[in-house]
């Protein structure tokens, strides 16, 4: 069965225009956020502190299917950025513990 491009166009507008954009992968349903966030959490990215600018490339044929009557392969790329700081944690108090195990010191 193929598939008209208008066809496409007007499945992926309704959807954005309900704002309820549902991605299906292996079975499992994920927000744009939970993509995201996935995304962010596997990659070993190095921040720097403040901001950080990044893009997420997912390409088309990586499995991501736009959820709609009939699901569709997408590609998407999100450009996200991400603001970290640092902060020192003040340290009330600290416990030391000492065990002996079969008379060596650990």
């Amino acid at each position: 069965m193929t598939y008209e491009p208008s066809f496409f166009i007007e499945k992926i507008m309704r959807i954005f225009e309900e704002g309820n954009i549902i991605f299906v992968k292996d079975g499992y349903q994920y927000s744009a956020e939970d993509i995201i966030f996935k995304c962010l959490k596997n990659n070993r990215i190095n921040y720097s502190e403040e901001k950080n600018e990044i893009r997420i490339e997912i390409p088309n044929n990586d499995g991501l299917m736009l959820c709609s009557e009939p699901c569709i392969d997408v590609g998407v790329e999100f450009d996200v950025i991400v603001i970290t700081s640092t902060s020192q944690l003040k340290l009330k108090y600290f416990e030391y513990k000492q065990q002996d195990i079969n008379n060596p010191l650990v």
